[in-house]
């Protein structure tokens, strides 16, 4: 999916939770630009340019009304958590 329609996606899958609800995506992902941007370089001509990369910081930023957290599983993936800010925490 390109960028500019993740945050319009997660706004209308959160609208779909249970209170208290949690969606859970893992994927190729990263916590900041900068970590997306050395992975990257490091991986030179082998990178997929035709795929757009999550950044967790840069979706925190564009969906303030959701709950996003970022659990990295490796150098160039992990898993997102969002939730709504209007609904109870899981335990």
């Amino acid at each position: 999916m390109p960028d500019a329609g993740k945050p319009a996606f997660l706004l209308e899958l959160s609208r779909r939770l249970s209170p208290g609800g949690e969606c859970l995506i893992g994927d190729v992902a990263f916590e900041t630009q900068a970590e997306l941007d050395a992975c990257h370089a490091a991986a030179g001509t082998a990178w997929d340019c035709g795929e757009d990369y999550a950044v967790a910081q840069l979706l925190a930023g564009a969906l303030p009304s959701l709950r996003l957290s970022f659990a990295r599983l490796s150098h160039c993936a992990g898993v997102l958590s969002i939730g709504r800010h209007d609904s109870p925490q899981p335990v």
